[in-house]
């Protein structure tokens, strides 16, 4: 489990067991953030762009996949410190990146 928190609220979320790869690049990124995903097996995910406040800023379904690779605009979002929220299931994986 990773402990995790938005604004002095601690939560634990438990990790993805068949996410064998997850990728956001550039970080710190300014117009567009790439995410890859690689999965042991064949499934559903969303990802979620969410901000330190919580508010979800964006989310997309993928569908059942192995693999999954998308570019996501963010030039609209201000300067500040965000997650991607990659969650299947009860299970959920989050890792943060930077705007400038």
């Amino acid at each position: 489990m990773e402990k995790c928190g938005i604004e002095g609220k601690a939560f634990f979320v438990e990790e993805i067991e068949n996410l064998s790869a997850l990728s956001l690049f550039p970080n710190p990124a300014d117009d567009v953030l790439n995410i890859s995903l690689e999965f042991g097996s064949a499934q559903d995910a969303q990802i979620s762009i969410v901000n330190m406040s919580g508010q979800v800023i964006e989310t997309i379904t993928t569908g059942v996949i192995t693999n999954y690779s998308n570019a996501i605009d963010i030039s609209g979002l201000a300067a500040g410190v965000y997650m991607v929220r990659v969650a299947s299931g009860n299970q959920a994986t989050i890792r943060n990146f930077v705007v400038e």
